[in-house]
Formats: structure tokens, sequence, C-alpha cells
């Protein structure tokens, strides 16, 4: 990531390497994965205000929608890093906290008696196994997502890059299993729960009554740290990675700033709605990515390794890819029970790996200026 630190988005890496149509692609797909990404939060917002509140889930979710709008639009990057500062102490707290209360819980001891071990098994039912697989590969290369390199290519060096990987790393990894073990220990209390839900449960269950508001309160930050970050990389992809490109004349600086701020509007409305649609996480995870690893993902890790191949081979291999998967979820899937994600990405990789490549030669570029913001 060293020669790309200093660049404004991935579509800066691209055009470099693949020319305009190569910064558009790109910028096709990351507004399309983030966008699903965005919706990710959206529902699990809406259930939470449905969960609290008695508030319907679609209303829910235009709420939080409306709030995140508001400040990322207003305030910018600025307000997103700021704001981000804000819910990181928070979960800090929080996430350890709801565990703390979860292990010492006292009203049905009977329950723990019958720990839900079977959860932790995907093969206890093989029907999940595929789901399983997936979601394991899906977790495993996250840290290659347009929103994760956006934050990494903001670094002021690679010393800060570095830091940035590992702490984020190990952050995430002791997140999740804390929230893993939350989860086992709602399911323990209560196997019949509605999986989107155990969160705001464990909440309701476990935490004191004086901590429930503002465990809610934290639960959102949990979800809003990941949602402004998201909805400010795929307007910053739409404008500057696709609006920009397309334009003759290049738009003033205040011009640029107005389109950031309408297309914010525009993705959020988009994202509540595809939200609705699906209506559930673990679905929309998947479809979300399936718009980057077999189109993105295999050409950026081959850059990342100083290589690359010809315009035409990295347009046909990502549209390739795109059709590959949808072909397989549309008549594949229903036999197969498996996702055309990890397929697609096997695909991709097999065929980007068979294409001619060609090694980077370093040249100093000055990237940032080529579409100033």
């Amino acid at each position: 990531m060293g020669p790309y630190l200093h660049v404004n988005s991935m579509g800066d890496i691209f055009e470099k390497h693949y020319g305009k149509i190569g910064r558009i692609i790109c910028g096709i797909f990351i507004v399309l994965t983030s966008v699903a990404c965005v919706a990710q939060q959206m529902i699990a917002m809406g259930f939470i205000f449905e969960y609290f509140l008695n508030i319907q889930f679609l209303y829910g979710a235009l709420i939080s929608c409306a709030i995140a709008i508001v400040y990322s639009a207003a305030g910018g990057i600025r307000a997103v890093v700021k704001t981000d500062v804000i819910q990181f102490i928070i979960i800090a707290a929080f996430v350890p906290l709801l565990f703390l209360c979860a292990v010492n819980y006292k009203e049905d001891t009977t329950s723990f008696t019958t720990f839900p071990f079977e959860k932790l098994n995907p093969l206890y039912d093989i029907k999940m196994l595929p789901h399983a697989v997936t979601l394991f590969f899906v977790m495993s290369i996250s840290a290659l997502g347009p929103s994760v390199i956006h934050r990494l290519i903001m670094s002021k060096d690679i010393k800060q890059a570095i830091f940035i990987t590992k702490t984020t790393g190990f952050l995430t990894v002791a997140l999740i299993s804390l929230l893993a073990a939350i989860a086992l220990f709602s399911f323990a209390v209560d196997p019949h729960i509605n999986s989107q839900a155990v969160l705001p449960f464990a909440i309701n269950k476990f935490m004191p009554p004086f901590l429930i508001g503002a465990s809610i309160a934290a639960l959102l930050s949990v979800l809003m740290s990941t949602l402004d970050s998201v909805l400010h990389v795929v307007c910053l992809a739409c404008v500057q990675d696709i609006l920009l490109p397309l334009i003759k004349s290049k738009p003033t600086e205040k011009t640029q700033i107005l389109l950031m701020k309408g297309t914010t509007v525009i993705i959020g409305i988009a994202s509540v709605l595809l939200a609705d649609h699906f209506k559930n996480i673990m679905d929309i995870i998947v479809f979300s990515v399936s718009f980057w690893g077999p189109t993105i993902l295999i050409p950026f890790t081959y850059i990342l390794y100083k290589k690359i191949f010809s315009q035409k081979t990295f347009i046909l291999g990502t549209v390739c890819g795109l059709l590959f998967v949808s072909v397989w979820n549309l008549a594949i899937k229903k036999y197969l029970f498996l996702d055309g994600y990890i397929p697609g990405v096997l695909f991709s990789f097999i065929f980007f790996h068979l294409s001619p490549k060609t090694p980077i030669t370093e040249k100093k570029s000055n990237l940032r200026n080529m579409y100033v913001f």
C-alpha cells in the first residue's frame, strides 16, 4: 500500500494502471458494494427501533438514515472522523460491560447448563454448512473492502498504515469474539429468539435497568461508526470516480461539495429501500460482497503485489466475474445451496491468474491533484 497512501480514492489507483475506464469501473463497484453495506446497518438499526420503541422497521431505518445523512452531509469527513472517535470510546466501554453482565447473569442459571454448543458447530445442521462456509470467507477477506482501503490511503505514512492495520485487526478479533459470546449466552437463555435481534435481547435481559438506555445508545454507536464511514466512501466514489471523469469541464470545488451532499441523500434513501427489501442482515452482507469479491478484489490484490493486466483483460475479467456470480445465484444456487460469492472469487482468481501480467514500474506521480475535493 506504500505507493498509494496519498491518493484520494481507490479510483486514483485504478486510473493510474487502467485509465479512466478503470477508475469508472472501480467506482461503480465501490458504489454497488457500499450501498448494500450501508443497508446492512439500516437493517440492524431498524430492528433496534422496532424492538425497543415498537417503531415499524421501515420508519426506524428512515430515522437512522436521516441521522447519518445530516452529520455526514453537513460536516463531511471531519464530522465522520470526530464522531467515530466518540463512537469508538463508547464501543470500547459497552461491549466488555455487556459481556460481563451476560457472564454474571443469575436469573436463570439452569439455562447455562444447556449451553447451545450446536451454535458453534456448522455440521450440526448440514443445511447451514454452505452459509457458514460463505460467511467464513466473507469475514476472512473483508479487510480488503472499499471502506477499509479508503481509511488506509488516508494514512500519513506507511508506519501509520501498519499501526492502523494491526490495531484494527486485534480490536476486531476481540470485539467479534465478545459479541459472539454474548450471542451464545443469549441463545442459552432463550433458544428461540430472533437471530437478528440478539443484541437488543441481550441488552434487555442482561444489563441493569439503569444502564439499558445508555446501552441502546452504545449499540447505535456500534452501527453508526460503520454507517457514516461507508456512506462517505460511497459518496466519494460516486462523485470523484464516476461523475467527475464523465464531465468534460471540471466543476468548482464548491460544486463538488454540493454534489457530495446531494449524493449522500440519494445513497441514504436507496440504502433504506434496499434494507426494506432484504430485511435480513446475513443475506445482504453476502449480496454486498458479491459486487466486490468476483470483480475488483483480485485485480486490486495483484496491484498490491505490483502486477497489472492489460486494460482489455481487466474489463473482461470484471464483467465476466459479475456475470458468473449472477448466473450462479440465479440458476445454480437453488440446487447446491451455496451462494455465488465463493465460486465467483475463485473464477476471478483463475481468470486473472492465467492472464498475462506486467510488473509495475514505480514512477513518481502526484495522484492527489488529479481531482481536487
